[in-house]
């Protein structure tokens, strides 16, 4: 089955199960949601959307501001959704090079709680490509897993695959490898059995 037709499938999957296809977890701005739903919002929704809109804009927020600009995207996705948290949050914004001379923005997210929040995204230049990386949290009972995946201009995700580490140099490194293959590999969702 061709790679294009999955994300038409999986809209029709879903209008057919009774799920809002643009926005298959649910969340309107109407309602009073969980902090899962504004985490969602924010880290997979809100950043992608606002770095693939205008990333020289972006990056000039971050230059000048920092975590206070991440800070306040976060404050007006609650005042969006209408979740307002009481609880503090940690999050921090760094520049990095990596090896083959592309920049990117590391962003540190408050810490997860429920999969799939992130505990880390990046923000890259790729060449005259802007790309947007997700360093995802998954619980499998007796260990917890990490997803390396990427969300494209288009919106979708793609799944890299899996590991235990769920450090910000291993998430680091498995975008080194990503970048220095100047090619997008194709999707994978198996999970490693080591690890």
């Amino acid at each position: 089955m061709p790679q294009k037709l999955l994300p038409l499938i999986f809209a029709c999957m879903l209008a057919i199960a009774g799920c809002n296809t643009t926005n298959p977890l649910n969340i309107g701005s109407s309602r009073t949601g969980t902090r899962h739903q504004l985490m969602y919002y924010f880290e997979h929704i809100q950043m992608p959307s606002l770095w693939f809109s205008d990333p020289g804009k972006m990056t000039e927020h971050l230059e000048n501001e920092g975590t206070a600009y991440l800070e306040q995207i976060y404050a007006d996705c609650q005042e969006e959704r209408g979740i307002h948290l009481t609880e503090s949050v940690s999050m921090n914004v760094e520049m990095h090079e990596w090896p083959n001379g592309t920049k990117g923005w590391i962003l540190t997210f408050p810490k997860v709680k429920v999969t799939p929040e992130s505990k880390y995204s990046a923000l890259v230049f790729d060449g005259s490509m802007v790309r947007f990386f997700t360093y995802e949290y998954d619980d499998y009972g007796d260990r917890t897993i990490w997803f390396f995946c990427e969300w494209t201009p288009q919106h979708m995700h793609l799944n890299y695959g899996a590991d235990a580490k769920g450090t910000k140099e291993a998430f680091i490194e498995r975008i080194t490898q990503m970048l220095d293959k100047q090619e997008t590999p194709a999707a994978a969702t198996a999970l490693p059995l080591g690890g």
